[in-house]
């Protein structure tokens, strides 16, 4: 919700006062949101595979094309010919489109990296010792070990991560 707010915000604030129309408009905010919400995709995703990949940036370039057989094929529809090849080939667009992801998402990710460095939750403190990086000496002194139980025998099993 807040990347539609963003988007349109910007978006004002980019083509107030200029010609652009509702349609012009309308096809900034829809991709800026398009991009917006993938990217976020994109920044919460832990793992990532192919079909992550293909689907993530995938439907941002299917976003793309569907506004080029649209504004291809409105001239049968309606009277907006070419509205988004005119609209994707301005700056406006753009930079609407790079300012809203910034401006949306930075919040985001300055959470993240707050919550990894001052509040680490045991999992990702197991993560870092398992690819082998030691944590930071903030993170050391938050670290809790459990001591194994003399009773309880070992197995020559494990459990990987």
């Amino acid at each position: 919700m807040s990347s539609v707010i963003c988007s349109s915000r910007i978006s004002f604030q980019v083509y107030n006062g200029s010609t652009a129309g509702l349609r012009m408009v309308g096809v900034t905010l829809h991709q800026s949101s398009v991009i917006v919400a993938n990217l976020y995709l994109a920044l919460i995703t832990a793992q990532w595979t192919i079909l992550h990949h293909v689907i993530l940036w995938g439907s941002i370039v299917l976003s793309f094309l569907w506004y080029f057989v649209l504004g291809a094929l409105e001239r049968f529809l309606w009277d907006m010919y070419f509205v988004p090849f005119v609209t994707m080939a301005t700056m406006e667009f753009w930079a609407v489109c790079a300012i809203s992801a910034v401006l949306a998402l930075l919040p985001r990710v300055v959470m993240m990296v707050a919550r990894h460095t001052i509040w680490p939750t045991e999992i990702y403190k197991a993560q870092l010792e398992s690819k082998g990086r030691e944590p930071s000496d903030s993170l050391r002194s938050r670290i809790t070990y459990v001591e194994q139980s003399p009773e309880i025998q070992r197995t020559g099993a494990s459990v990987s991560l």
